[in-house]
């Protein structure tokens, strides 16, 4: 073969230039349009398709210049199709070709075929080769069998890898590099292996063709890269336009996050976390809002102060979730009752504060009952049964005040009369109310400090055996040695401690008290039981009893000669609550003794299910000159066939306790028998000959 038909080594060159950056770009922007936004991925997919197509068909054209012969024409039509079937089958190729499978084959096999068919017709037009002579050659299936190993190579995992984002650079050199020289090296063979021993003889090329065709190669050089530089700036303007949405979006985003976390710290600032109501700052200033309308309308507010009764036990007992879970329902319950334009707010702990518009003092009153009867309804908190109830105190603007700091301040001097006098209740503002605080808030002040100080003091009342006449039990009587007010009785105080939270301590030194005479008693011979008072309060406090035993224990009291004492009344009004309480001191050995009995209206069926150990008449059935002694023989009875104890109480006289004795009581205690005594009186009586029963009456 003449050296005529050898390929100029420097076209061959600048093909594998051209189809090097075709492949390096294609794998480029595929790897950068999946961060594109989805409407514009399909174009850029076809755009990477057709620059791909248009550089393959640019450096076969290179290869197709550096060959020494005339061509028979330029065929345009074919070009276009070339470039067109091209574009078309990288597309599906990109679609099916990174799929496993028969699907990755099909697409490598249309690839190639496609790039043999356009290339060996376009060479046929343009030379004047016939098609039917290049399509029979031997060496067709040499050349379908490269291009198929560049369908391959384009279609499997390799490619896919080079495509996405973030893949090395070198590693993407050097694979389009290998993609470039596999296309070239197939491109040759086409031209000097199937395709020059088919052609015509020919006539060497002039120095005017050879400018010509180097002049054809620098334009399509020129072209061709002014065309890469055009979809690469278009490329880049689009993704920076596309960072610029991106942002914005963000920014949008974070706009709408800091709007959501305004919203959240608005809620925050003004609502209580808990029950979803007002918090105090915020309810605060929505009241004197309400003032200031009130007055420029000259109309009237009722300032309810609200507080629930045995929160704390509640706490104490089921632990502080069921606390929150006891305020979230009264909270619900609070908004059921309320109207529409009524303001409420929690403003701590327990308690809650409501405005209401009224015209009349008693639609303030008939606001505060439903409260009250909405929170009888019974609640369930872990399975278990609470019952709660609420205390109300009431001041109305403008009679009970002006600014809201006063209103505020006398709706809880009211709150306080409501919990002082058995609570459950309302009460209006009044200013003896006010005065009566003041003095309460005093002594609730020196109280604790009495407690330390040992301003309290016990006071026994012996209770004599009718039979016998001999001091049998002592019932114990809380005094306070008021520095200033003399000698105070439990109905001044305890109260107030109940109401402060501080019970516990009187409790707790009282029955280290009681412990501790009983060792000076006993010490001297005298070996008696001893009853302690119990409150309403102490039914609620699962501890008490715990308390109590663990004092006895430490003091080594023998827990027989212990008693609680309890009225009767207290026990039937917490009847629901009471049998926890009744059941652990069942269990705990300790003595029951119901007082003040015969006043209330309490079942029988239901007094033989509690421990008791005796009954303690009350003194107001021996108080009406024998009218109701039926009665008493009635009860006496009765307690004997329960095997009960009988006590008298508020017995004054001889002919009352001679009476007694013949129905059938078996002990009496009062003032006609002894009064109140410390202990080292009580401990003189004793031991004197007082103690027998027929010289004292």
């Amino acid at each position: 073969m003449s050296t005529d038909w050898q390929v100029s080594q420097a076209h061959i060159i600048a093909s594998f230039v051209f189809a090097f950056l075709g492949l390096f770009g294609h794998a480029l922007l595929s790897s950068r349009i999946s961060t594109q936004l989805p409407g514009q991925q399909r174009h850029w997919q076809l755009t990477s398709a057709l620059l791909l197509a248009a550089a393959l068909w640019c450096a076969l054209l290179m290869a197709r210049l550096g060959l020494n012969i005339r061509w028979a024409g330029f065929n345009g039509a074919w070009t276009l199709i070339f470039i067109a079937l091209l574009g078309c089958m990288t597309l599906i190729n990109r679609t099916y070709g990174t799929r496993s499978g028969l699907q990755s084959l099909l697409a490598a096999a249309l690839l190639a075929l496609t790039l043999s068919f356009s290339v060996m017709a376009g060479l046929a037009s343009d030379t004047g080769i016939p098609k039917d002579r290049i399509l029979v050659s031997r060496h067709f299936l040499i050349t379908l069998a490269l291009f198929f190993l560049v369908g391959l190579l384009l279609a499997f995992d390799l490619t896919a890898r080079l495509q996405k984002p973030g893949s090395a650079g070198l590693v993407r050199v050097a694979a389009t590099a290998v993609f470039g020289a596999v296309i070239l090296t197939v491109g040759r063979h086409m031209i000097t292996s199937a395709y020059l021993p088919s052609m015509p003889p020919f006539t060497s090329l002039t120095d005017a063709e050879h400018a010509g065709r180097l002049l054809l190669a620098l334009f399509l050089t020129l072209t061709f890269l002014l065309l890469l530089t055009v979809v690469f700036l278009a490329f880049i303007t689009q993704r920076k336009f596309h960072e610029q949405a991106v942002h914005l979006e963000n920014t949008q985003s974070i706009i709408e996050r800091m709007h959501d976390s305004r919203g959240h710290l608005e809620q925050l600032a003004h609502y209580d976390t808990l029950t979803q109501l007002y918090n105090r700052h915020a309810f605060l200033d929505a009241f004197t809002q309400r003032l200031h309308d009130a007055r420029q309308s000259s109309g009237k507010l009722a300032v309810l102060f609200i507080d629930l009764d045995n929160f704390k036990s509640v706490n104490d007992s089921m632990g502080h979730a069921a606390g929150d879970e006891l305020l979230r329902i009264i909270s619900r319950r609070l908004r059921t009752v309320l109207r529409g334009h009524d303001l409420i707010g929690r403003i701590g702990g327990d308690e809650f504060c409501l405005v209401a518009p009224i015209g009349n003092i008693e639609e303030a009153k008939s606001i505060a009952a439903r409260i009250l009867n909405k929170m009888h309804e019974p609640i369930a908190i872990s399975g278990r049964a609470v019952t709660t109830t609420t205390s109300i105190g009431i001041s109305l603007f403008p009679y009970d005040g002006e600014s809201q700091d006063v209103l505020i301040k006398n709706a809880d001097f009211a709150l306080y009369q409501s919990k002082g006098s058995g609570r459950n209740t309302m009460n209006f503002y009044s200013d003896y109310l006010s005065h009566k605080s003041h003095r309460e808030l005093k002594i609730q002040h020196d109280l604790q400090k009495a407690i330390t100080q040992s301003e309290l003091f016990l006071q026994y009342q012996p209770v004599r055996n009718l039979g016998s006449g001999a001091i049998v039990a002592l019932e114990a009587l809380i005094r306070w040695q008021h520095p200033e007010k003399g000698i105070l009785t439990p109905e001044h105080f305890i109260n107030i401690a109940e109401f402060n939270g501080f019970v516990d301590l009187v409790d707790t030194w009282v029955t280290r008290k009681i412990c501790r005479d009983m060792h000076t008693l006993s010490a001297a011979g005298h070996i008696l039981r001893i009853t302690m008072n119990c409150s309403a309060m102490n039914l609620n406090n699962d501890r008490f009893i715990s308390e109590i035993l663990r004092i006895l224990e430490e003091e080594r009291i023998e827990r027989s000669l212990f008693k609680l004492e309890i009225s009767e009344s207290i026990l039937f009004e917490y009847r629901h609550k009471a049998p926890v309480f009744l059941s652990r001191l069942k269990e705990s050995g300790i003595g029951l003794v119901v007082d003040d009995f015969g006043s209330g209206s309490s079942s029988l069926v239901w007094l033989k299910t509690l421990p008791i150990c005796e009954l303690k008449l009350d003194r107001c059935l021996l108080g009406n000159e024998g009218q109701d002694n039926d009665i008493v023989s009635a009860l006496i009875s009765m307690a004997q066939l329960m095997h009960w104890e009988v006590t008298a109480k508020g017995v004054e006289s001889h002919e009352t306790a001679e009476w007694l004795t013949g129905a059938g009581c078996n002990n009496a205690q009062g003032y006609g028998i002894e009064p109140p005594l410390r202990l080292p009186e009580l401990m003189a009586l004793l031991s004197s000959r007082a103690e027998h029963y027929a010289n004292d009456l």
